[in-house]
């Protein structure tokens, strides 16, 4: 699965550049979504700032 970043509620995060675009989702828990940064780091992703995208049709 991914998540498409919809929007970034803070300029510093990491995923500020990225608004727009699709990125791995690692895993979903009770904080937000996990995700890889370009950087190779496990990070994570707002609730709020991002949806999650299956391949289901």
């Amino acid at each position: 699965m991914r998540l498409f970043i919809h929007k970034c509620s803070d300029p510093q995060l990491w995923y500020a550049d990225l608004v727009g675009h699709e990125v791995e989702l690692l895993r979903e828990d009770s904080d937000g979504y996990w995700s890889r940064e370009p950087a190779g780091y496990t990070n994570i992703v707002r609730r709020e700032d991002a949806e999650v995208i299956t391949d289901e049709y």
